[in-house]
């Protein structure tokens, strides 16, 4: 499946109301487009009353097939913000076939005062326009995962059976101009995420969208239409409707919730991985405390002085493609406020073509994509050497949203937040209780209190006993520090990346590395390594000028690598349990795989980034805090299978039984 996207195409009426050219519809009624969405979905849905009552902690899911000018969500959070308790959860989950530009939104939107704050909010969050899950939040627990894709690609990538809709907002172009958006098979993925007090509203009234409703287990009403429509339908959701032929889906990955509502969870290692787990925990109110064997945070794979946001992208919409497309957007996002302070950090990523074969995958990849897409652009030679600075022997790729970041830095930002304790210098183990809690001691006997869950967050550090199956490896590199005094400096303004990485000057230095010391785990800096990391600037960056980099120092870390490049991010599998359960398997095609694993209460895991931890911890991160607070996952269901420690131990059932 190939990551192309198609973007809106629109006209706009004297009044300012903006109509699509390909479905010929527009994308709200003419008079008031405010007043009707407001009758038509809040109201419908009865969400001033749904909101108020929600307890602290709760989540309320809305799900909106057509995103279009972001109307509906604008006064979706506003109503929440005005009626929900403080400590409720929103989230709204919208598909978008075909996005509307930035600037389109802009003008829509930008008629009504009253909505300036929310809107402008939106716009600021709203995220480039390349396929796939976008998450955005907002203040008072609100979050938005946009989803650009079909809407019945997009259903389908939500977790049916672990996800209940509360709302519906059917608010599509009319099922004659669009009939995609309303056919069997959306009404189907409907039915199968909805649950006893699931709602429904849509300003349609015809007679297919009714029947289709029925048919999965709707109770439909006809109420009077907004302005000139007649009628509108609204629906609650009563009986399961039949379950459809095919393929049982995968449910093995679903998370069993913990006993008790999570209070106080126990992170061991501060690196990134950690960092950013404390981060999305302190968002949910949970109080993290994070244990570092090293004196300081970032002392380990995450210490180097700069990281630089980067993954390389596919054209192919396979998981790592979509998982590095969906950590990237939502990661350029996330480090503003660290940008923000260090001034020089959001300086844009130059990617250099390898060979002959990736620059055209690099071009194929851009013409898939919408002009302006606000991610990434193809630059010739020329542009890019002017773009960054120094002579550069090829065009490439150029990401203006990324950067690098530094983190000491970052450490101190997310240390500092009420609610995160840093204990450092001293290594831990984790013991489970009676009461299902656990228990956190150190090497001297010292127990630093209970905990609802403890996740590892360790690198290539296996930390606990009991996944010595995990196929984590460690793979040492090397990272060269450059003086960058004013003298010796490479004038380069962005981060350039090609099989190696160099970083703009800061604080007298520039990054240039890394190495990869695979089956060689020394810890040793080595002239050799020095060298193989120039030879690799030499390949970027032609020496005319002649160049002289010269070499402060070096620095060597280890990454924690898996054979498939994912991360493994989850609750931790029982093995053993599930090797005692054999004879318990359910067979789903003729292949014996558990409906669901076992897995070792409360104890988690945030590893295996790689090189890549920086750019994808954030979003994986929030994943994972999702997970264990039980919310919905920010991730596609295919994704969280693709990054689940058990993928490892379905693979080996798979092999075995067929």
């Amino acid at each position: 499946m190939k990551t192309s996207l198609g973007v809106a195409d629109i006209d706009w009426d004297e009044n300012g109301n903006p109509h699509s050219r390909l479905f010929a519809d527009g994308y709200s009624a003419d008079a008031d487009p405010i007043a009707e969405s407001r009758y038509v979905f809040i109201e419908a849905n009865d969400l001033p009353r749904r909101f108020a009552a929600l307890a602290p902690g709760q989540t309320f899911v809305v799900a909106e097939t057509g995103f279009g000018t972001g109307l509906n969500f604008v006064l979706t959070h506003d109503c929440f913000c005005q009626h929900a308790p403080v400590g409720a959860r929103l989230r709204y989950i919208s598909f978008e076939g075909y996005p509307m530009r930035r600037a389109d939104i802009t003008r829509a939107l930008g008629r009504w005062s009253s909505l300036a704050d929310t809107s402008a909010a939106l716009l600021h969050r709203y995220p480039p326009l390349v396929p796939g899950h976008h998450f955005c939040q907002f203040n008072r627990n609100i979050e938005l995962q946009l989803i650009f894709d079909p809407v019945e690609q997009g259903l389908a990538s939500l977790s049916r059976g672990a996800l209940t809709i509360d709302a519906w907002f059917l608010d599509g172009f009319a099922p004659a101009k669009n009939p995609q958006m309303w056919s069997n098979q959306v009404f189907e993925q409907m039915g199968s995420l909805s649950g006893e007090n699931t709602s429904l509203a849509t300003f349609t009234a015809a007679g297919e969208v009714r029947r289709q409703l029925q048919a999965q287990g709707f109770q439909v009403a006809r109420q009077a239409g907004f302005g000139r429509k007649r009628e509108m339908l609204t629906a609650r959701y009563q009986t399961p409707a039949p379950p459809t032929r095919g393929k049982p889906l995968p449910t093995w990955h679903f998370p069993s919730p913990l006993a008790q509502p999570v209070s106080a969870v126990a992170i061991i290692g501060a690196g990134i991985g950690g960092l950013t787990l404390a981060r999305a925990l302190n968002q949910r109110s949970v109080e993290t405390h994070l244990f570092e064997a090293s004196p300081a945070a970032v002392s380990g794979a995450s210490g180097n002085p700069q990281a630089a946001l980067f993954g390389r992208l596919s054209i192919d919409r396979g998981d790592l493609g979509d998982l590095v497309r969906a950590c990237l957007t939502y990661a350029s996002r996330w480090y503003e406020n660290h940008w923000a302070e260090l001034k020089t950090g959001q300086c844009g990523l130059l990617q250099l073509p390898r060979d002959a074969a990736e620059a055209a995958r690099m071009q194929a990849l851009v013409d898939q994509l919408p002009t302006d897409n606000g991610m990434l652009s193809w630059l010739d030679a020329s542009t890019a050497t002017e773009q960054s600075g120094v002579a550069v022997n090829s065009g490439g790729l150029w990401f203006p949203q990324s950067g690098w970041v530094s983190p000491p830095l970052l450490a101190d930002q997310i240390l500092a937040l009420e609610g995160i304790r840093l204990h450092c210098g001293t290594k831990v183990r984790a013991t489970p209780l009676n009461t299902g809690n656990w228990q956190i001691q150190d090497d001297t006997g010292r127990i630093y209190g209970e905990y609802q869950a403890v996740a590892i967050c360790t690198g290539a550090v296996k930390q606990t006993t009991g996944i010595d199956w995990l196929p984590l490896r460690a793979v040492p590199g090397q990272l060269s520090l450059l003086d960058a005094s004013a003298a010796a400096a490479i004038p380069l303004r962005t981060i350039l990346c090609q099989s190696a990485y160099l970083t703009p000057a800061h604080a007298g230095r520039q990054c240039l590395g890394a190495t990869y010391r695979i089956g060689d785990r020394g810890l040793d800096e080595r002239e050799s390594e020095h060298q193989e990391n120039l030879s690799q600037l030499a390949t970027m960056i032609p020496r005319t000028p002649p160049w002289n980099p010269i070499v402060q120092g070096g620095r060597v870390a280890v990454r924690g690598t898996t054979p498939d490049y994912m991360p493994i991010v989850g609750p931790l599998p029982d093995r053993e349990a599930l090797m005692q359960s054999r004879s318990l398997w359910p067979r789903s095609a003729g292949r014996g795989i558990p409906s669901q694993l076992p897995f070792v209460r409360g104890l988690y895991l945030h590893q295996g980034f790689g090189s890549r931890g920086f750019a994808y911890a954030p979003l994986c991160a929030q994943h994972l805090a999702s997970q264990i607070c039980a919310q919905p996952s920010p991730l596609a269901d295919r994704i969280q299978r693709a990054i689940h420690p058990g993928r490892f131990l379905i693979r080996e059932i798979i092999k075995e039984t067929t």
